[in-house]
């Protein structure tokens, strides 16, 4: 996120903001930040960034992402996934890289590779009590 690697302008960022919750789905084509609370589903062709105040109750699907708050649900991710120190994260995982901090907490299951997450059966995110587990 912030400048683009030919040192122009800034990319484009959607943000939710600290204090804002969204209930539903978030699509962008762009680098997401996310610091408030949103149940739901959120999908981006780019990063996604979960500071220490973002909560996502849901599933997630993005090129990037680093956790630094907390996620419950099922993420799948084509490249890197950061569990930053403060990290907590409850879901079942689809990735394609892996790097932890320590003190970061995770609980669910990993797979590292090109498979994909079947999220066809999970039920809605206000339905979601455990990740959903994940097809062998």
């Amino acid at each position: 996120m912030g400048r683009q690697s030919n040192g122009g302008a800034p990319s484009k960022v959607s943000i939710i903001s600290e204090g804002t919750t969204f209930e539903g789905t978030l699509i962008s084509s762009s680098d997401m930040r996310i610091s408030g609370y949103v149940k739901g589903s959120v999908e981006t062709a780019s990063k996604l960034v979960v500071p220490e105040s973002g909560y996502i109750e849901g599933n997630i699907k993005s090129a990037s992402l680093d956790i630094a708050g907390r996620i419950k649900g099922v993420i799948n991710v084509s490249g890197n996934l950061m569990l930053k120190k403060t990290a907590i994260v409850d879901a079942n995982i689809q990735l394609g890289r892996l790097m932890v901090e320590e003190g970061a907490k995770f609980n669910g299951e990993c797979r590292m590779g090109d498979q994909t997450i079947d999220t066809s059966e999970i039920p809605a995110a206000e339905g979601i009590d455990r990740p959903a587990p994940v097809p062998d």
